[in-house]
């Protein structure tokens, strides 16, 4: 299987993952004029079998990396039709 990038987006930017998991993402770029530890509400979307699934979801930063040029959010108490969201969007069923 081969990797699912997905869109996120923060409050009103979009960003590309560089990898993820259920337990959160990491997006290419620098989410700027937040803190670390703040929750933010994020939209993950795909394309997955030729129609669009998008899934609100709570985030925390945890990471800015400026060296690598990306940042690391780990997802806020799934709820689980949250999580079965998230998981149909990353393996496409």
């Amino acid at each position: 299987m081969s990797f699912v990038r997905l869109t996120v987006e923060v409050g009103g930017m979009r960003f590309t993952t560089r990898d993820w998991s259920l337990g959160g993402l990491c997006i290419e770029g620098i989410l700027r004029g937040h803190a670390l530890d703040e929750a933010l509400p994020v939209r993950v979307s795909g394309v997955r079998k030729g129609k669009v699934h998008r899934v609100d979801l709570t985030a925390r930063l945890i990471r800015i990396d400026h060296a690598r040029v990306e940042t690391a959010m780990a997802f806020d108490d799934l709820e689980p039709a949250d999580l079965d969201k998230l998981q149909a969007l990353i393996t496409g069923r």
